[in-house]
């Protein structure tokens, strides 16, 4: 039996390994919502993990942020039959990742550092 497609995407972290605890969405996370969010954005911020197509396109974030984001990137291997859903509402490379945050870290596979060597 054929193993389910698998996509890559790579998300900053603080910890290596991540932990439970910073894997969540933003609000489960205790950051403020968007100022005047659109329904759309409002979801996002409760249920969804923002992560990049490329290890470059993370690191590039990482360093717009002066790394407050974290230091680390971890690359999550999410398989098309995961419990998961990705969708991808914004700017190129980014995408939102919706899903239980044990289910995310579950699917981390290796963890970079998000300074470019």
């Amino acid at each position: 039996m054929a193993e389910p497609a698998a996509r890559l995407y790579y998300r900053i972290e603080r910890h290596n390994p991540p932990l439970l605890e910073d894997s969540g969405p933003n609000a489960a996370l205790g950051k403020p919502p968007p100022r005047d969010p659109s329904p759309e954005a409002l979801r996002l911020w409760q249920r969804c993990v923002s992560t990049q197509d490329t290890l470059e396109g993370a690191r590039r974030l990482a360093r717009r942020v002066r790394y407050q984001l974290g230091d680390f990137v971890a690359v999550l291997r999410v398989e098309s039959d995961a419990p998961i859903v990705a969708e991808a509402p914004g700017g190129p490379g980014h995408f939102s990742l919706e899903g239980d945050a044990q289910e995310l870290l579950k699917r981390v596979v290796s963890v970079e550092s998000a300074r470019s060597e």
